[in-house]
């Protein structure tokens, strides 16, 4: 099973700006996720339209199943 967060947020035009996380720890608490968005938000630190807010997180959950593997 893997997870991915995927933090969500919108920029200054308006826009929805996704950033993802592989393998977050699995006691994060929405109160960390909105704090760690809300510092990503303040520093502004990446090009391009400025992340105005955060928006929503969500985490993704796969898991993979082999169905057919050619012997070597």
């Amino acid at each position: 099973m893997n997870q991915t967060l995927v933090m969500v947020f919108l920029d200054a035009e308006g826009k929805e700006r996704n950033i993802r996380v592989d393998d977050p720890r699995m006691d994060l608490t929405p109160s960390e996720v909105e704090e760690a968005m809300n510092n990503i938000v303040d520093k502004n630190i990446f090009a391009g339209s400025a992340l105005v807010s955060a928006a929503k997180a969500y985490i993704i959950t796969t898991t993979t199943e082999d169905i057919y593997e050619q012997a070597v």
